[in-house]
């Protein structure tokens, strides 16, 4: 009888030994978790990982695991984002296991900016700011009967000018003092002799001041292909082959321009909306 409950008790005795080895041998993760994050611990694995041990996780961090800008926080987009983490779970970090997206390093967006938080094979240019209200664009329109205005173009008048003197050459007036050019807001369309300009920084952009005394287009050489001709501003193209000179590049949207396309012409400026004249 004795004999019979020393065997019970050594085959119970290794049983229990039995069991403890085998929860000994699992083991939690022998490598450091690499990309410890900022919030909540990873428990849908947006960055590849099936949870960190670690509570950390940014919003930001979320939206870079899932492939995804977060949002044009300033002026500038991504040239290009470091690959997310692709690796498997974490069993263990390996080699496999990417590194994670990085901020932005270079401004590199196109006109119009992004509206959607998301990267597109737009973002080559210099991002410019989205127009604010009173302004307009090929894109944004004005409201309440108000019309489109483009840089430098005149609102117009309300009424009409009389001429008494006009003139039909420059010879009838004094060049380069004075030049006959179109009176604004003439009832007829009539010009008349007005100032001549003394420098480049009076006339219009695209136009220098001539030795005449007129603001003339910039002049360039090469007309085919457009745009080839590399001394016309930005959003000018070279046209006119036997008289070339820099013109204002047509758009239809203002993605097409080095700024904003108004009223189908490309400006570096968006147009403002303004009632007509009274």
């Amino acid at each position: 009888m004795v004999r019979s409950s020393l065997v019970f008790l050594a085959v119970l005795a290794c049983a229990c030994g039995t069991g403890g080895g085998g929860g000994g041998s699992a083991t939690a993760d022998a490598t450091p978790d690499v990309a410890v994050d900022a919030a909540s611990a990873d428990t849908s694995a947006v960055d590849g990982k099936t949870g960190d041990a670690t509570t950390t996780e940014t919003v930001a961090e979320v939206a870079a695991d899932a492939g995804a800008e977060v949002g044009d926080a300033t002026a500038a987009e991504a040239v290009a984002d470091v690959p997310v983490d692709a690796g498997a779970a974490d069993a263990g970090d390996t080699a496999a296991d990417g590194p994670k997206e990085v901020a932005d390093v270079a401004p590199a967006d196109v006109a119009p900016p992004d509206i959607a938080a998301i990267d597109t094979g737009m973002d080559a240019k210099t991002e410019v700011a989205a127009p604010k209200d009173g302004q307009c664009t090929a894109e944004v329109g004005c409201k309440n009967a108000m019309m489109c205005i483009a840089p430098g173009e005149s609102i117009g008048c309300g009424m009409c000018m009389k001429v008494e003197t006009s003139c039909d050459s420059d010879a009838a007036c004094n060049p380069p003092d004075t030049i006959c050019k179109p009176l604004k807001c003439a009832c007829g369309g009539e010009s008349t002799c007005q100032p001549g300009c003394k420098s480049t920084a009076e006339c219009a952009e695209g136009f220098f001041c001539a030795p005449t005394g007129k603001c003339v287009e910039d002049v360039c050489k090469v007309t085919d292909p457009p745009g080839a001709d590399k001394s016309c501003k930005p959003n000018f193209v070279c046209k006119n082959p036997a008289n070339p000179h820099c013109f204002r590049k047509q758009c239809q949207a203002s993605s097409e321009c080095e700024g904003y396309c108004v009223k189908g012409l490309c400006y570096s400026a968006p147009g403002q909306c303004s009632y007509p004249p009274p």
